[in-house]
């Protein structure tokens, strides 16, 4: 398993500078805006999100999304970042849009909602998946949006995990591990599908709603474009929001989901915690990848 390239730090001062040459003559008022797995970001000027990749792959996948979003977001109802400055520092790809004003769908807000406003939401998440997901092709394969099998890519993942987290757990668990990949792989069922381009990151915190309209006016982080099975899009909403949730956007959509569906998406969400113990062996960050290995035994205990 290769490591990634970790990029050179942004220090304060590269930030500040990177974007006052954005938003020249006004007034920065810089705040931290949040660090994730893959990206830092800030907020300037009060209304503007600047993202900046802290890997290598990374920056690679954001020249995607600057290549794609233009493209696509006259096909989908729902507003994507408009990056209206995009540039390199320290030898990454740096984007600069106005925030989508509203704040991320969390789980237990939405549980509070009303019957009437849950429905709207289902309506519009299942309106967008259907127009995102009949996207030609040729248009994700010209901004090098890459395409992957799910039958192969668990085939790799689980040759990687023998060699880079097999080793930190007892025989049971990689015993059970095993099993998983061994019932999903055996089931020709799940890769009877018709690839499609997806967001791939579909999270409650990517989903952004506004409390005064009752609805989603962005969906954001396109950072892991893939085209492959549609199913996988439903993989973090099952994780947060649960199979109803799901079952209540499937239902409402045109395109067929096929059968054997929540089978999938278990497999998929307890495998996840497999990848992302690989994620942080390569990433080789102080302390991510023990934390990830705490909770990947939280999932086979389970």
């Amino acid at each position: 398993m290769e490591g990634v390239r970790e990029l050179p730090p942004l220090l304060p001062f590269d930030v500040e500078e990177t974007i006052s040459s954005c938003l020249p003559g006004k007034e920065l008022n810089l705040r931290f805006a949040g660090e994730g797995m893959d990206s830092v970001a800030w907020i300037a000027a009060e209304d503007w999100i600047f993202r900046f990749p802290k890997f290598g792959d990374v920056s690679e996948n954001l020249d995607k999304e600057v290549e794609l979003l233009p493209k696509i977001s006259s096909m989908v109802d729902i507003a994507l970042p408009h990056f209206e400055h995009v540039g390199k520092v320290k030898g990454r790809t740096f984007v600069g849009y106005r925030m989508l004003k509203g704040e991320p769908l969390l789980p237990r807000d939405f549980a509070s909602f009303a019957p009437s406003q849950q429905n709207k939401l289902y309506d519009q998440l299942s309106s967008f998946l259907d127009q995102l997901h009949s996207i030609e092709l040729a248009v994700a394969k010209e901004a090098k949006v890459s395409e992957s099998s799910t039958r192969h890519e668990c085939e790799r993942e689980l040759a990687a995990a023998r060699k880079h987290v097999f080793p930190h757990l007892p025989k049971d668990e990689t015993r059970q591990i095993e099993r998983w990949c061994e019932e999903y792989l055996a089931d020709e069922a799940n890769f009877d599908y018709e690839p499609r381009l997806l967001h791939a990151d579909l999270s409650s915190e990517h989903l952004i709603y506004c409390p005064r309209k009752e609805e989603l006016v962005g969906i954001i982080d396109w950072g892991d474009l893939i085209i492959t099975d549609p199913a996988y899009e439903f993989m973090f909403l099952y994780e947060e929001y649960g199979y109803q949730f799901v079952t209540n956007i499937v239902k409402r959509s045109k395109k067929e989901w096929g059968r054997g569906l929540r089978k999938k998406l278990e497999f998929w969400f307890r495998f996840n915690w497999v990848i992302d113990v690989l994620i942080h062996s390569k990433r080789n960050r102080f302390g991510e990848k023990e934390a990830a290995l705490v909770y990947l035994k939280k999932m086979l205990a389970r």
